[in-house]
């Protein structure tokens, strides 16, 4: 026969146990709960950047059509006006027309590579 000294000792010890084995499991159960949490607010934070790039990328190539579409549409009028005409103004005027194009493609461009990359 065991003391009951021993006995009740031995239960401590055991329930002690338990209850340490249970609180493990809480905290291990709460620690994946955070992890979950975080892989979805990850997933989302993703998906919003997504979301963000193809309408930037939308909005950069049609203000990139509008402005093509501008400098077309000037360069024509400048055709039909100069048809017989040729001189330094009206070159600087064509050339102005073409660097406007080229400046604004190339900022479109490079704000559309700085938000998609």
């Amino acid at each position: 026969m065991v003391d009951p000294y021993t006995a009740l000792t031995i239960g401590k010890s055991v329930l002690g146990f338990i209850d340490a084995n249970n609180q493990y499991k809480r905290q291990e159960a709460a620690a994946m709960q955070n992890w979950q949490r975080a892989a979805q607010a990850r997933d989302f934070k993703v998906q919003a950047l997504n979301r963000r790039a193809i309408q930037e990328a939308e909005a950069a190539a049609g203000k990139k059509f509008e402005l093509e579409l501008a400098a077309l549409h000037e360069a024509e009028s400048r055709k039909a006006v100069d048809s017989g005409l040729e001189g330094q103004t009206e070159q600087l005027k064509i050339a102005d027309v073409q660097a406007r194009e080229l400046r604004a493609k190339d900022v479109i461009t490079s704000n559309l590579d700085a938000v998609l990359a």
